[in-house]
């Protein structure tokens, strides 16, 4: 009896010191790998010296984060919480995902936009002076190149529709993007286009995902940013060619499942039943006239600066376009615009020097600068000083001077 007991202590230790090195030995050696259920970029193995020799004093931070991403079997357990939770409590347990009411899902850019909803994170005026004058900067940067420049921003989805917020969460009207827009249209002559009114007056359709990808507008909300950029283009350019809604057939595809983000995590996206409507705007008597071309020069570019360049030989305008700007314009309407203008030309939030040099090549002859409300921060907008190293001009152009 005491041989069998030891043979299954035995066993069971072994059993239990598998276990605990099983996640070590499958650790993920893999670079640049996305998390698809945290919805993040894994941590990268840290160096133990730094690139001048020195000793990284933060190597046990670094390589703790590191560990922590990357052990082996981490995915799978965190799909088992998530179901776990979802089917005994109700709790959809996602990083970055809030659900609210009538089964709508929001971004939450890891608890930044509930505070931006709630009116708990207002820029002090000093930082919206700074943003301004950086603004700016880039501003003249392009006038001084001879364009005609725009500033769009975009809001939020629960901007638009706060009623199907979570309930819990207080909604303060006015948001630090609202403030920080109409602060910089009084203190500048800058072309500003907050296109929140435009969603919030055609909000009876449907403007944003409500599941499928709760991070974006859909294509209804797509074409209201587009048109009302257009509208402040043609401003300056009457002649301008606008599309209409008539110039497209429209045609509604239901989704059921979890975010589109997870179709290719099968036992995640086939056990939720969010529901969702994809509209798909197809021009009316056939293709878009534009053709997306690869490259420009050979300016070599990183590939998550998602560059897009189209060209249309049949535009009713020679003038080129550049938008510096993010998935909102990307992802939706680049191939709308392209059909007003030669060249269309996008970069995403890229540095000073990469925009400038685009810009050298491209030529455009306007200017778009866009952002979505839950990127709009100090940081990136600091980015946008180092156009003042490019100005030709000798006065100070400050706004809060």
């Amino acid at each position: 009896m005491e041989k069998k007991n030891a043979i299954i202590n035995s066993a069971f230790i072994v059993i239990f010191a598998l276990m605990l090195s099983l996640p070590i030995l499958f650790i993920n050696h893999e670079e640049n790998k996305a998390s698809k259920i945290e919805n993040k970029m894994l941590a990268q193995r840290p160096e133990l010296y730094l690139e001048d020799g020195s000793l990284n004093k933060l190597y046990i931070a670094e390589f703790e984060d590191y560990f922590n991403d990357n052990i082996g079997f981490k995915e799978e357990a965190l799909i088992v919480n998530i179901l776990l939770k979802d089917k005994i409590f109700g709790i959809l347990d996602i990083p970055n995902w809030l659900v609210g009411e009538e089964g709508n899902l929001f971004y939450t850019s890891g608890g930044e936009d509930i505070a931006t909803f709630a009116g708990a994170n207002y820029f002090s005026e000093e930082a919206m002076q700074n943003m301004t004058d950086n603004l700016n900067y880039l501003n003249q940067y392009f006038k001084q190149q001879g364009c005609q420049t725009y500033n769009m921003f975009i809001p939020n989805k629960e901007a638009i529709y706060s009623e199907l917020y979570d309930p819990n969460v207080y909604h303060a009207e006015n948001s630090r993007m609202d403030i920080l827009s109409q602060y910089i249209a009084d203190h500048t002559d800058l072309n500003v286009i907050n296109v929140k009114d435009a969603l919030l007056a055609n909000k009876s359709e449907q403007l944003y995902y409500k599941s499928c990808d709760a991070s974006h507008w859909n294509m209804n909300g797509a074409f209201v940013g587009y048109q009302e950029l257009m509208y402040a283009i043609q401003k300056h350019d009457p002649d301008i060619k606008i599309l209409k809604k008539e110039d497209f057939d429209i045609t509604e595809n239901n989704y059921k499942g979890l975010m589109s983000y997870y179709t290719d995590v099968p036992i995640l996206h086939n056990n939720f039943a969010y529901e969702d409507v994809i509209y798909s705007y197809h021009l009316r008597g056939g293709e878009y006239h534009s053709t997306e071309e690869t490259g420009l020069d050979g300016m070599v570019l990183n590939p998550n600066l998602n560059y897009h360049h189209y060209n249309n030989e049949n535009a009713s305008t020679r003038k080129k376009l550049l938008i510096v700007g993010d998935s909102y314009i990307y992802e939706f309407i680049l191939p709308m615009l392209a059909e007003s203008f030669e060249d269309v030309y996008f970069i995403r939030n890229a540095d000073v020097e990469t925009v400038i040099q685009l810009a050298e090549k491209a030529k455009p002859d306007i200017f778009v600068f866009e952002v979505v409300e839950r990127a709009c921060s100090e940081g990136y907008f600091s980015i946008m000083s180092g156009y003042s190293n490019y100005l030709n001009i000798p006065s100070d152009i400050s706004c809060s001077q």
